[in-house]
Order: C-alpha cells, then structure tokens, then sequence
C-alpha cells in the first residue's frame, strides 16, 4: 500500500533500513525501496502534474506539455529495487535545473506563464524542489554508508525527429560528471546497453551525441558524493509516437524490460559479490502474492499426464497383440474436471499489469500463456487436435535430435548387462531409502494406470511406481535419481519459494527437468547403453509419427529396424500416440543435449529450485536479486558426488555422452 510521509518520516525509514513505498506529502514525488542495494534509479521528468491553483496561469496545454515531459521512463525503471519518481511536471518546476533556474518563464521558445506568477507560488514550487534533493541526498549517503561504491541511473527520453543534425542514438549516455572518475564504468555500461534487442528497432548506443549529461541532478551528486556515480541515460522516443503522444505497449514493455536487466548486469559485474547485493530482506509486493496465490490455485489441478495416460491400457494391449497387423489400440482418457471456457476466461482476467518488475510481469505472461496451451491440449485429448496442440507446445524433433538419436543406436550392445530384475520390496525400500534421505514429505505407491515405469505425482506428493515394471538393480537406481533426485527434489524446493509460479512449472519446463533427471542418471553412475538407446528411440517413434500418424506402422517400423521386444515396442509408440499424437517424448534426449551444454553456466543450481526451464537460466538470476526466487534448499546427491567408476562400460557411456551435439 502507498503510504503518504513527510520528508522526515521519509529519512527515518532510510536510516532504519526500512523497504517501504511512499508519496510525499506534497504527492510531488513517489520513494519506493523493496531493497538496499547499491544503485537506485530516477525519472524525474515522467511527471505530468500541475497543481489546481495554478492550473489557469499556464499558457502552454496539456499536450504540449507531453511533448516535452519524459513520459513512461517511471515505467522503464518501475520494479527495481529503489526508486525515485517525479510526479509534477517539469513546466512546474525543472529537478534537473539549479533551484534558482527551476522555474521557466520560458521553455523550448514558448511563453510558459500567462502572466508572471506569484512570489507564493514560485517559493511553493522551489520547496518542492528542495524536498526531492533532501530526500535523495539522505538516500545517497545512505547507499555510501553500506556501500563502497553507488550508482544512480538518471532516465530521461527525448524528441528526436527535430534533431536534423546528427545520426540519432536509441540510447544516450552523458558522461560530463562522470567520465573521468569513472571511465572504465561509463564503457561497461555502454557495453550492456549495446546488448539491448528491441523488437523491429535497430538499437545503437553513444555517449555526448545528444546530450552530455549536465543535468543538476547529475551536478548534485558528482558535488556532494565522492563514491557514487549518476549515468544520465536519454532514450529515444522509438517507443511512442511522439508528436502524438500516443505510446507503443509492447516496445514499453520490452524497453523496461532490457533496460533493466542491462542495468543489474552492470551492477552485478560491478560487485566483487553478488552475496553483498542486499542489505536485509527483499519487499515482495502484495499484487504479486495475491496474483500468484490466484494462478495457482486456479491452475495447480492442470496436470496433463493425468488426462493423457489412458486407463484402458493393458486391455488394449491384449487386444492389439492378437492382431498387430491390423487392431488399432482406441485408448480411452479421464474425463475433464473443469470448464475450459471458464478456465480461460478466469485465466487472462489476473491483473498481471500490476505486477511491478517488468522481468516478473513478462514472465508471468508467459506462464499464463504456457498454461492456456495446456488446457488446449487436454481438451483435445482422443481428438485430431491433440497432435497439432502437441506440437505447438513440445515441438517436435529437428535433424541434430534424429542425428544424435540415429548416432546412439549405432553403438553396440554391452557385453556386461545387468539382467537380474530385483523384487517388488526392494524396488520400495529403495525409493523410500532415498525419500527419507532428502527427507521430503513423499509417499509410494504401486500403480497400473501409469505407463512409464515410475513418475512423480507433485500435486499429491506420492512417486508412482508401475506394478508391472520389471528393473534390474542398475535400472532402479537410474530411476530413483531420476524421479526422487531431480523430480521430487524440485518439487519440494518449489515449495520453499516464495512464489507458487515455480510450482506450477515456467514454460518449456518439461524439457528441462528430464534432461536435468537423464543427467542425474549418468552422474550418479546408472546410465545404461539400453537407458540411452531407449530415448533415441523415442525420437525415432516421434519423428515417424509426425510423419506417418499410424499407429501400426510406427510399432512394425520400430520392431523391425531396432528392437525386437514386442512389450517394449507397444509401450514406446503408445507413449507417442496416447491422446492423438504426444510429441513429448523426444524432449528427454535434446534436454539431455541442452544440459550437457548449459552446466558449466554459473547459474545452472538455480535449475532446482523449482519447475524452472533452461530458457529462463539468464533470468532467474535476476529473480534471485529482486527477491522472487531463493536458493534450491535440496540439490540431488548425483550432482555433487561425482562417480569414479571407470570401467569399459562407463568409458563407452562417457564418450557417448560427450558425443551428442
């Protein structure tokens, strides 16, 4: 909730450490601090208003004044962790002018005032201005005290269709106050802007083409703070029509969002460590609680496997084995438990604009997105629809996943396979053994209505163990690393979260967490020829299912040509046809590949901290900073105790892994 404080309740907070929101009394300007960090960024140009009673003095109309304010730069820095925003217009008074220069009579060629104003007035406005400076120099001296070096980003924006003069830059740094003091600084942040993609915008950077950055603002802190830099950034108006005023959401959106994330990049590289980015807790804001807090319990019961595994199973078996050549399995499915129009309608009625991180809000977005699609697909399940909601959501295998798969299925067979299948107990003390290691609140339990031959159920915190599965030692201990060290592992550190998003699963999280399960499976030393072989064959069965859609020819064309085992034919290409078409599988080998390529990345641990996707790898670091993710409490025993084993088998799955691109 926005508070309303006078300037010295504003201080007393900040030299209490408090995280807090707040206007001014005045309502002049706006101080939000989730947490103390050692940068802040301003926009004291993004205001617009004028005060009642002086309202009438004014020559120059509202949208005029537009045109020559900084509209939108409170929403590029809207979300980070401390902020100062202007909310009167500059026509009032100008933050970036010497408080004797504040006031225009004049501005831009045009007469501001109708008639000169009075001495009342124009000392109400000089005290607003004193207030701000007040307020930002106790901040300042704050960050110094905790800090041993502070950076303030100043964001503005400019009209850049009268400038006929000069090639214009997207993004312009002035460094009159800081270039000497702080070169080095001033060319990595030119560095990271220069990283900025925005959407059918050619991006460039300069330092001094427009303006040179001397600004008051900057004048004030390069005078009174000897450790603090101010990067005065003037952005292009590309993101609005600006002899209109009419904005452009989506490159709003997207400016916001890489303008920020290049500013944490170089505050991160400007820390010696990371761990000294924060001076008590993160503020996380209560729009963001209530919003997840309704996503998830609207959407926590969305569990696709639930409704794509058929329960007809062995019986279509049965029935398909007494005649392969010609019987097609006609699988039957759960019926749904709720109403897809209304699920959808409640769906992208969540007030995601209130959130404030630009990187969250995106996000989020994207979750929403994500889960739209799966409700897509488990209405479609047992109709053609499925195949093509399949395929928008999974994708499906390109020529380096068949290339690799193809690869894998050359390598011969082991001499020394473990084919001794253990017993139904041990199977159990086994994955409890493990359970009780993490010590993780899940149960075990035997079932005929899976078709793998174990899967973690999260909403119900159980592992799922097929009845039927035959596993040789090897086999089982592959499968408890699998499924309890990747998969209920993340699991239960989703729950520590303090949001419920990374329960719910980030998009494209399925390809990452059983390449994260395949791997753990090979760092933990149980990572078979046969194991490797079997995801290759899934992107056979994949790719000739896009290909041909028939059932029987896939299951002959994968019995012929590679496995001749009827039982394990029928459950590979009914794990691919069950639904109408389910791409999914040939994920396990490309998130293997992706894996294998992403861990030596220095934020590869935070993969566990939930129901993350490699995708967002980049980003949950910044989650982390703002607050919105913490450490993964539980990481699995097969990343952190490497196998020495070093047997001809092992050398062979070593290579073979190495191998795939």
């Amino acid at each position: 909730m926005m508070l309303t404080l006078d300037e010295d309740e504003i201080i007393q907070k900040i030299k209490n450490n408090e995280c807090f929101s707040a206007q001014n009394s005045t309502g002049s300007f706006v101080i939000t601090i989730n947490a103390y960090v050692p940068y802040l960024a301003t926009a004291i140009h993004a205001g617009k208003q004028i005060s009642k009673e002086m309202e009438d003095c004014y020559t120059v109309d509202e949208k005029e004044r537009l045109f020559e304010e900084d509209p939108y730069t409170d929403e590029f820095i809207f979300g980070l962790p401390i902020t100062l925003v202007a909310k009167d217009s500059r026509f009032s008074y100008d933050l970036n002018r010497s408080i004797d220069q504040c006031v225009y009579d004049t501005a831009w060629g045009k007469t501001v005032w109708k008639k000169p104003i009075t001495d009342k007035m124009r000392d109400e406005l000089y005290s607003r201005h004193s207030k701000y400076y007040k307020i930002l120099k106790a901040l300042v001296s704050k960050l110094e005290s905790l800090y041993s070096k502070c950076y303030i980003f100043d964001i503005h924006s400019y009209n850049y269709q009268r400038i006929t003069t000069v090639q214009t830059p997207t993004f312009n740094l002035g460094s009159f106050y800081c270039q000497h003091r702080y070169q080095s600084e001033v060319e990595r942040f030119v560095a990271d802007l220069g990283k900025i993609v925005l959407p059918n915008l050619d991006t460039t950077v300069e330092v001094n083409n427009v303006f040179e950055g001397k600004g008051y603002q900057a004048f004030f802190i390069n005078k009174f703070f000897k450790h603090t830099c101010l990067f005065p950034v003037e952005i292009k108006k590309v993101f609005m029509d600006e002899n209109e005023g009419i904005p452009y959401p989506l490159v709003i959106e997207e400016v916001a969002k890489e303008l920020q994330r290049a500013i944490k990049s170089f505050v991160d590289k400007s820390q010696k460590k990371s761990s000294a980015m924060s001076v008590g807790k993160h503020r996380v804001d209560k729009e963001v609680i209530a919003l997840d807090k309704k996503l998830f319990q609207l959407s926590r019961k969305i569990d696709v496997l639930y409704y794509v595994n058929p329960i007809n199973y062995e019986s279509e078996k049965r029935k398909f084995f007494k005649n392969p050549m010609s019987y097609y399995p006609d699988f039957k499915y759960r019926q749904l438990k709720i109403d897809p129009f209304d699920f959808r309608e409640k769906l992208y009625k969540l007030p995601v604009s209130n959130v404030s991180s630009p990187t969250l809000r995106q996000l989020y977005r994207e979750v929403i997105d994500s889960i739209a699609l799966d409700v897509d697909l488990i209405t479609s399940v047992g109709t053609e629809s499925f195949f093509y909601n399949s395929l928008r959501i999974y994708g499906e295998p390109n020529n380096r996943d068949i290339n690799n798969a193809k690869f894998l299925l050359y390598a011969p067979a082991s001499c020394h396979q473990d084919k001794k299948v253990v017993s139904a107990e041990e199977i159990i003390h086994l994955f409890e053994e493990s359970i009780q290691h993490y010590d993780i609140p899940f149960q075990i339990r035997l079932s005929d209505q899976i078709i793998a031959k174990a899967m973690v159920d999260n909403t119900k915190k159980m592992v799922l163990i097929n009845k039927r599965a035959q596993l040789t030692r090897t086999e089982l201990l592959a499968l408890i690393h699998h499924e309890v060290g990747v998969h209920a592992v993340t699991t239960s550190n989703a729950e520590r979260q303090p949001l419920s998003i990374y329960r719910l699963g980030l998009p494209n999280n399925t390809h990452t967490q059983e390449g994260l399960a395949i791997y753990s499976e090979y760092l933990s030393g149980n990572l078979t020829l046969e194991r490797l072989q079997e995801l290759a064959l899934r992107v056979v069965a994949v790719d000739h299912m896009i290909k041909h859609q028939n059932f029987i020819k896939t299951y002959q064309y994968i019995l012929t040509n590679y496995k001749d085992d009827k039982e394990f034919c029928f459950k590979l290409v009914s794990r691919v046809y069950r639904g109408g078409g389910f791409s999914k599988d040939f994920l396990y080998l490309s998130g293997l590949r992706d894996i294998i390529k992403n861990i030596t990345h220095p934020n590869f641990n935070l993969l566990f901290s939930g129901k993350t996707s490699l995708q967002y790898l980049d980003l949950l670091q910044l989650l982390a900073q703002e607050g919105y993710l913490v450490s993964p409490h539980l990481m699995p025993i097969s990343y952190h105790d490497k196998i020495q084993k070093k047997d001809k088998d092992r050398i062979i799955i070593d290579y073979l892994i190495e191998s795939i691109r």
